[in-house]
């Protein structure tokens, strides 16, 4: 049994399988400050005896202050130590990118590449919004990072005089609002979406073809109402590709 770990910038999301994941669960960034409530959290989604059950785990992580809570952890009640990713272990070409891309976006295209033939655009409407290419022989183009759904708004409320801060995003985002809240609802929902459209038709013009496009992330569901383009929406993206990692590794 593997245990899949993915420690993003609001939420850490574990799982539990094989090959792939077969349960899992999720607990805000907030709540783990150590070893031991990281602990508690598994054991709570998975049993108390989840720990003699393992023989691997592999974690990746675009928060460096959060992996010693969840690898002592593991490392304390297992007998290996688990596996921690990078962007060069995934295997992807990463030569026409300057520096290294974020882990988040390395694994959903290696991810995403398993799903379906190159070229292809991975949308991960997470904590940020980004948007990644894939070019035809496999390669990380690059794309786009842009605030994600709460951020933009959080901002607005923060550094405006009167605009409120918004809470309940699962409410209609008509596209003329008739309040303020369903101005920002439309803005920040209906917004993404346009924004991705516009990303979407233009990187396919830029590189000359049709390209299939993978959503994930978070606010996925919020957004994906207002999306006309085509698409694959796959809420595992990541989990999967650390399966995938796992297995490779």
């Amino acid at each position: 049994m593997i245990l899949a770990v993915n420690i993003g910038n609001t939420n850490i999301r574990a799982a539990v399988g094989l090959t792939s994941p077969l349960s899992d669960a999720a607990i805000s960034g907030q709540q783990v400050e150590g070893a031991a409530s990281f602990a508690v959290f598994i054991e709570q989604s998975f049993g108390q005896n989840i720990w003699g059950k393992l023989t691997g785990a592999v974690i990746a992580s675009v928060v460096p202050v959060k992996i010693p809570s969840v690898v002592g952890a593991i490392a304390e009640r297992s007998a290996f130590t688990p596996r921690l990713v990078d962007a060069r272990d995934c295997g992807l070409d990463l030569s026409l990118y300057d520096g290294l891309p974020g882990l988040d976006r390395v694994i959903g295209c290696m991810a995403a590449l398993a799903l379906c033939p190159p070229p292809l655009i991975v949308v991960d409407f997470g904590t940020a919004t980004t948007i990644n290419a894939v070019g035809e022989k496999g390669e990380f183009l690059g794309g786009a990072i842009l605030p994600g759904l709460q951020i933009g708004l959080d901002a607005l409320a923060d550094k405006t005089a009167q605009l409120p801060a918004l809470g309940d995003l699962n409410q209609p985002a008509p596209l003329i609002g008739r309040s303020t809240a369903e101005n920002l609802r439309s803005g920040a929902v209906r917004g993404a979406a346009f924004a991705a459209e516009g990303y979407l038709r233009a990187i396919q013009k830029e590189l000359n073809g049709e390209m299939q496009v993978i959503v994930t992330g978070g606010h996925a569901p919020l957004i994906l109402p207002y999306c006309e383009f085509a698409h694959s929406y796959q809420p595992d993206l990541l989990i999967q590709g650390l399966f995938l990692l796992a297995d490779k590794h």
